[in-house]
Order: structure tokens, then sequence, then C-alpha cells
């Protein structure tokens, strides 16, 4: 009855999405109390409310909320016991969710060379829960060395629109090493194993 309408991430549809039990005359059967469940399409994660039961023949989720990457093209569906199921117009989520991680936008390559700068210029994202880029984290991102004995410079650099670019990035020692990126509490970059060779 009520389509899903285009939504930001981790938030609801306004208006609620509703859901009519009709017969195969398109009348409403108002004395339907089926119990009618929300699925989403490939890549939806759907909250707080994705079943209940019709009242007087509607179901209406209200507060339902959904997450995902941030694209066109999602579509919900409907199903009840004895149904037939029956899928939403098309609806597009846009936005992000809080910080929660870092993701290499620009790994670094390997081999590098002692006391220069890496080229390419390592980059990291921070992104919510869904990969989503996080364009209002502006706290600094490290790239650390967890296994070697050398020292970097220049692997601190603040992020803009939530990307941290490493420009000058240098490590003063010829081995191999085991990096990632961290940045207060969101789950850490994977590790990145790299050949330094000697300048």
């Amino acid at each position: 009855t009520v389509q899903p309408s285009n939504t930001t991430v981790n938030n609801g549809f306004t208006p609620s999405v509703q859901v009519t039990i009709r017969d195969a005359y398109g009348n409403t059967r108002t004395d339907a109390a089926n119990l009618i469940t929300i699925t989403g399409s490939a890549g939806l994660t759907l909250g707080v409310i994705t079943q209940t039961n019709a009242v007087n023949g509607i179901a209406t989720f209200t507060g339902m909320t959904v997450g995902g990457i941030s694209a066109t093209g999602y579509t919900l569906t409907a199903t009840a016991a004895g149904l037939t199921p029956i899928s939403s117009t098309l609806f597009a989520i846009t936005g992000f969710g809080s910080a929660a991680q870092l993701l290499w936008a620009q790994p670094p390559t390997t081999p590098q060379t002692q006391t220069q700068s890496f080229s390419p210029a390592p980059s990291i994202r921070a992104t919510d829960v869904y990969s989503n880029t996080v364009t209002t984290y502006a706290t600094a991102i490290t790239i650390e060395r967890v296994s070697g004995t050398g020292t970097f410079t220049n692997n601190t650099a603040t992020p803009s629109s939530g990307v941290a670019t490493f420009s000058s990035l240098q490590y003063n020692t010829a081995e191999v090493i085991t990096v990632r990126g961290i940045s207060g509490a969101l789950t850490p970059t994977t590790n990145v194993n790299i050949t330094i060779n000697s300048s």
C-alpha cells in the first residue's frame, strides 16, 4: 500500500512501509491478521521491525530501518504463509553511518625503497560497517609497523572527506615488514606485507 521511499543509511522510511492483504479481486481483506515478513534485496540490512501482524488487513512497519552500501536499486519483499509474495518498487540509500572501521583505499605496494617516499602514496578510508566512506571523519590515521625493526616517517595523516593520504611516507630500513592502519577505536585495516629494498 505504501512503497519504501529513498532514505539514508541506518534510518527508516517516511511514511512507514505498509502491506495490504487483498483478495483475488483487489479488495482489502479487513478480517486478515496474517503475520507479514519483510526481507531486503542483496546488500540490505533491515532492523528494528521486520515482522508484524496485519490489522484489518494492513501491516504497518513503523520504525523499520535499513542499512547498506549507498546505492540505488534496492527492493523489499513481503511474504506471508499461504499468500503470494510481493516486491516493492526500487529505492535508494544514501549517506553513511557512524565510523566503525578503516579500509585501504590505496594499499601500500611492494617493493618500496628505503628512505624514499612510497609510490604510489598509500591512502586509507574511514568507513561505516557497510563500507561507506564517512566523509565527516577527521581524526588522525596512522600507518603502524606490525613486524619489522625500522622506523616510519610521515606515517600519520589527517583525513580529508574521510580519506587519509600518506604522500610522504618513508621507511628507514631494508627488510620485509607488515603494516596496518589504525585510528582510535576503529577496527584497523587488514595487514599488508611490504618488501623494503636498499636505496
